[in-house]
């Protein structure tokens, strides 16, 4: 396990692809995945959930920030939402679409264009979060971004991209990450899947797994739960501001496949778009898992219910919503980069 220490822990759609054979027009919709689709935000000129379906939730409208509409990765005007890096984000109220434990599974999709490789009002460790449910007391999940420009004393992580769960009170955090040469105003397809009847974090960029961590270990205890923090997009903690366009942002209730997250990767998106050819995929290899750790804010334990992803028998309670008490952790291996058995820290 390879633990992230911080120093303010205290205080704190789709590009068009397609096979040469298929060609999608105007007025024909591609397929993506819509079953557990409890919320999607296009950010076409507004702010409106626009998933529909039995699994859509009614969530109430965002709070703007200070973000614009920028066009998105077809040209199209007012078709994504932009965030300057000084102060401008988007508030969702809390709601339970947003939480990994109301199903036991969370799958968030969403393209992320960063204007900038290193953010002006970053973190103290040089990240910015530009994702996440989280405040001091009610933390969930989150997304960061590190600065290319990195100074004395913080980590060498330049551009790394990753996905954390924490508890409620903050502390040490299980995550799975990318780190690889990005570029300014590159279109890059995130999605986190987070899943407790497997017990994975899963990370994909650009519909290739990236990274794959055990959602609890008996090391970082993370016990998910559901928290009263809004959803914040283009910051989370108010303390750094991601700078670029941010679109297509989609919530599932349950972890999608592999191959569902192709489609989503692929999706022609026809009101964006008219007639696409075909274009190519990344084909980098998959990373090997690791395991690795990160820090929220500190706080006190929450009241809600506390969901342990290591027992398979605790995700079938979730589905059924009922309170199951976490089980005593098994032992688990820790390994160094090089796959070699490292004491247990």
């Amino acid at each position: 396990m390879i633990p992230e220490f911080f120093a303010n822990t205290a205080t704190k759609t789709i590009k068009p692809i397609f096979t040469l054979a298929a060609i999608f027009t105007t007025g024909i919709a591609s397929a993506f995945p819509t079953d557990g689709l409890t919320a999607y935000y296009p950010f076409d000129g507004n702010f409106a959930n626009t998933a529909t379906g039995e699994d859509a939730a009614t969530i109430d409208e965002p709070a703007n920030h200070g973000a614009s509409f920028r066009e998105d990765r077809f040209g199209s005007e007012k078709s994504s939402i932009y965030f300057n890096g000084d102060s401008s984000y988007l508030e969702i109220p809390d709601n339970d679409a947003f939480s990994i434990v109301t199903t036991g599974a969370l799958t968030v999709s969403v393209w992320v264009s960063p204007e900038v490789l290193t953010f002006r009002n970053a973190e103290q460790a040089g990240y910015v979060h530009w994702m996440g449910k989280g405040v001091p007391h009610q933390h969930e999940w989150v997304f960061r971004m590190y600065n290319k420009e990195l100074t004395s004393g913080q980590e060498n992580r330049p551009n790394r991209m990753s996905a954390y769960a924490f508890n409620l009170e903050g502390g040490l955090g299980a995550g799975s990450y990318v780190q690889e040469e990005v570029s300014e105003n590159e279109w890059i397809h995130f999605v986190a899947r987070y899943d407790v009847a497997s017990n994975k974090i899963t990370l994909f960029k650009n519909a290739r797994q990236k990274d794959q961590d055990d959602l609890f270990d008996a090391t970082y205890g993370v016990q998910v739960q559901n928290g009263t923090a809004p959803l914040r997009i283009g910051t989370r903690s108010l303390w750094s501001f991601f700078q670029g366009r941010i679109d297509d942002l989609r919530f599932y209730n349950r972890a999608l496949t592999d191959a569902e997250i192709e489609e989503l990767y692929r999706e022609e998106n026809s009101p964006k778009s008219s007639t696409s050819t075909s274009a190519e995929t990344s084909s980098s290899s998959m990373a090997s898992p690791e395991s690795h750790a990160t820090t929220g804010d500190s706080s006190d334990s929450g009241s809600s219910n506390i969901v342990n992803p290591a027992s398979s028998a605790s995700a079938a309670a979730i589905r059924r919503k009922t309170r199951v008490e976490p089980p005593t952790p098994k032992n688990v291996k820790h390994y160094d980069l090089m796959g070699r058995t490292v004491p247990k820290r």
